[in-house]
């Protein structure tokens, strides 16, 4: 893949996100490469719990997934527009497909920036 400006971003990491390895513990940082955003993602231990008597281990998305990659030097890279990086909560997606201009972010933006949510009808 050589849509972003740098290796470290270009790379694909992890699974599809339908299987990860057996004997995973709390340490273990989940990897998955989502085609639609055009990069690798990871997951992080949230909690231990029951399910039918089985014990499972919770993963889930970091909370600042989409958040300003300008301010954090290993994400910077997926910072192409610089108007489009100024606010936490959205991913600009437009130099991976041919230009059109597209941000996503996560459902009713959760975990964006409260000028975000409160912007929004």
């Amino acid at each position: 893949m050589s849509c972003w400006n740098s290796k470290t971003c270009n790379q694909i990491k992890g699974t599809d996100g339908t299987m990860f390895p057996p004997f995973i513990s709390k340490e273990t940082v989940l990897e998955a490469f989502v085609p639609f955003l055009n990069r690798s993602i990871h997951f992080n231990y949230e909690s231990e719990s029951h399910i039918h008597g089985l014990k499972t281990l919770k993963f889930q998305l970091p909370t600042d997934l989409f958040h300003n990659s300008k301010s954090k030097d290993h994400i910077s890279c997926y910072c192409v527009n610089k108007d489009t990086c100024t606010v936490d909560g959205v991913y600009d997606l437009s130099k991976c497909n041919n230009g059109v201009p597209l941000l996503i972010s996560m459902p009713h933006f959760l975990d964006a920036d409260s000028n975000l949510q409160n912007s929004v009808l």
